[in-house]
């Protein structure tokens, strides 16, 4: 841990049910640009917001896919800017939230987006102000200022990070999530319990973030196996809305580590869902970073009523299993004969924020005991 550190988080935020009514309030231009997806766009979200906005112009974006484009982002991006958009409104998972805060920004300089995932341009300004509203419980993207973009071109993910991409507001609305299918509500959930354990064993970690990611983690673990089960129980959906709220504030400014590494490859190749992907390393890298991080995970493990590593790990395994997303390598077409490649893939800049170096022999021991 550092011994100077340094916290920020310019979002404000709005909690609770019923939250999105409060919506009107905030919105003071004369056009909006609703980003969202076609399955939210079609279930009526467009229809709720232009009733929020009576008196505004909502021009609608319903285009986001799964793991947002660089083409995507463009095109979202440019749609603001023909039509003098003054803020966007991002609805959805972190698909959607990640391209609202990118859009946003191509729409305020013109630029493509690549130009800064390139290094040729640098984010130098604040974008057009951006209001996230999550509706799934996991990503964070609404307190984080982060885009995270596939370039096709190059096959790969790479995140976008600026102190610039923070939204301007979050309203996290636990009622938008009742309706999040059971394997969506998973896979969330897990990438939700991915940022608040790598947020806590970051390098860049500092007691603030510490404290924010317990709480993430000690929603979690009780909570998510509630939810999946459950989608109408209240009390699960607002924990982890919670829980994904204080991961996103966890992990915001320490960032992801070699979890998150290791799920770009997986995501961008073999077509794996984010937290699908995070989920598979999870309990492996937990026991892997233990020996750098001792003490400070034993005091995790008293936070959620365990008294070992393994006794822990163990929790972690039966949680990813009890939600019923794969957890097997081999389950989502991985074989062993593309160990080289999703090895070499894995070590992102992200990798270089574990408490422990992982070498190209540690990762392919973990992804063969994975298979």
């Amino acid at each position: 841990m550092n011994d100077v550190w340094n916290y920020l988080s310019p979002v404000e935020i709005l909690f609770g049910d019923g939250a999105l009514a409060r919506l009107p309030e905030r919105v003071d231009t004369a056009a909006v640009l609703l980003v969202t997806d076609p399955h939210l766009a079609a279930a009526g979200i467009t229809e709720r917001v232009r009733g929020l906005l009576p008196d505004r112009e909502v021009v609608v974006f319903a285009d986001v896919e799964p793991n947002p484009s660089v083409e995507t982002i463009n095109r979202c991006g440019r749609l603001a800017g023909e039509h003098k958009i003054g803020c966007v409104v991002g609805v959805g998972g972190g698909s959607s939230l990640d391209t609202a805060k990118a859009a946003a920004l191509v729409a305020a300089t013109g630029a493509d987006v690549a130009e800064y995932l390139d290094g040729k341009r640098k984010v130098e300004k604040h974008s057009i102000p951006v209001i996230a509203v999550p509706t799934t419980a996991g990503t964070g993207s609404e307190v984080t200022p982060v885009s995270v973009i596939t370039w096709t071109a190059r096959h790969c993910k790479q995140p976008l990070v600026s102190p610039y991409l923070f939204p301007a507001l979050a309203i996290v609305d636990p009622e938008l999530t009742y309706s999040m299918p059971a394997t969506v509500t998973a896979a969330t959930g897990m990438d939700a319990l991915s940022h608040g354990l790598e947020a806590y064993w970051s390098r860049g970690a500092m007691p603030v973030t510490d404290a924010l990611a317990i709480g993430c983690i000690t929603r979690v673990l009780p909570f998510l196996g509630r939810a999946v089960r459950n989608g109408d129980d209240r009390e699960a959906r607002r924990e982890m809305a919670l829980a994904s709220l204080l991961g996103g504030l966890a992990f915001a400014l320490p960032k992801t580590a070699a979890v998150h590494a290791c799920s770009f490859p997986l995501t961008s190749r073999f077509g794996v869902p984010h937290g699908t992907a995070c989920a598979l390393t999870l309990a492996a890298f937990v026991e892997f970073n233990y020996p750098a991080l001792q003490g400070k995970m034993d005091v995790l493990f008293q936070c959620c009523g365990v008294r070992s590593l393994g006794e822990f790990a163990d929790a972690v395994r039966a949680l990813h299993a009890q939600v019923g997303l794969p957890t097997r390598l081999s389950q989502c077409g991985v074989r062993a004969e593309d160990m080289d490649t999703l090895v070499a893939e894995s070590f992102h800049p992200n990798m270089r924020n574990n408490p422990k170096e992982v070498t190209p022999h540690d990762l392919t021991d973990i992804y063969r005991r994975l298979l």
